[in-house]
């Protein structure tokens, strides 16, 4: 399947599509959260639909932010799965103490996405990905991860991955 970003949802016909919300948050947060209805019904001819990737933050002193954006993004997947969406959750995480929440309510043995983007700006950011990515396959054992970002070589991830062509890229 093709995967389109929200902000171009209104280009496509949503056959053999999957909607991705790998942007910034001012750009669906207002429409996903405080328009939730609404806007189901606008992405209902997705075949597939990602859950909101919701902004965490390393950098926060309490996790509070996190564990609200970590509680949207699980509310709208199971409210779209509930409404008969194909799902895809995504995986976010904050600084490393939001390990500690950050994967509650994913599913095991499924097809997880991630976005790869920000992880090369420092040593920090690159190591803190390293460990996110060794958290999400110990812990929640993914049949497939979908990145979305530029295509990388990451060696000691055992599961298939599939890279999504991001907005750098295609520029």
């Amino acid at each position: 399947f093709d995967v389109i970003a929200y902000s171009d949802r209104k280009k496509y016909t949503g056959k053999d599509q999957a909607l991705h919300f790998f942007e910034h948050d001012y750009v669906f947060r207002e429409a996903v959260w405080n328009r939730l209805e609404q806007t189901t019904h606008s992405i209902s001819k997705f075949d597939f639909v990602f859950t909101p990737d919701f902004s965490l933050w390393v950098d926060l002193n309490t996790n509070f932010f996190n564990k609200e954006s970590i509680f949207k993004t699980r509310f709208v997947g199971a409210y779209w799965q509930h409404c008969g969406f194909n799902v895809i959750p995504t995986v976010s995480w904050g600084n490393i103490d939001s390990f500690k929440y950050c994967l509650e309510g994913l599913p095991t043995n499924s097809i997880l996405a991630i976005s790869g983007m920000g992880h090369r700006k420092s040593v920090a950011a690159k190591k803190l990905w390293e460990y996110a990515l060794r958290k999400i396959e110990e812990q929640k054992k993914p049949t497939m991860l979908l990145i979305y970002g530029e295509q990388e070589d990451i060696p000691f991830v055992r599961v298939p991955i599939k890279f999504i062509e991001c907005f750098i890229s295609k520029k």
